[in-house]
């Protein structure tokens, strides 16, 4: 990949980010919010539906903050691995690291 670089702190700024995102993204609470719904209508499809759906929107959303989290992560990771090849190549190429 020519001309390719990676700014240095862009990634670790992502993870932050997508962090926060992650945890943005398993704060909500779709029971709460559609238990009116089933208080409303008790014993009926619309409750089940409702109560069917706060169920499918709560694992999403953790699903989906579970995945962002794993995203921070990875880049975290990545900018871990570029710092060390930065740091080796630097070593190299003033002779203060080791030998190849």
């Amino acid at each position: 990949m020519s001309g390719f670089r990676v700014q240095p702190g862009a990634l670790e700024e992502f993870a932050s980010a997508a962090e926060s995102a992650a945890g943005q993204l398993a704060a909500p609470d779709p029971s709460t919010a559609l238990a009116g719904v089933s208080s409303a209508v008790p014993g009926t499809a619309t409750a089940a539906a409702a109560t069917d759906l706060a169920i499918r929107l709560t694992v999403s959303c953790q699903a989906l903050a579970d995945a962002v989290a794993e995203l921070a992560g990875a880049a975290r990771a990545s900018d871990a691995a570029y710092g060390a090849t930065d740091g080796s190549a630097a070593d190299l190429l003033l002779g203060t690291g080791p030998t190849p």
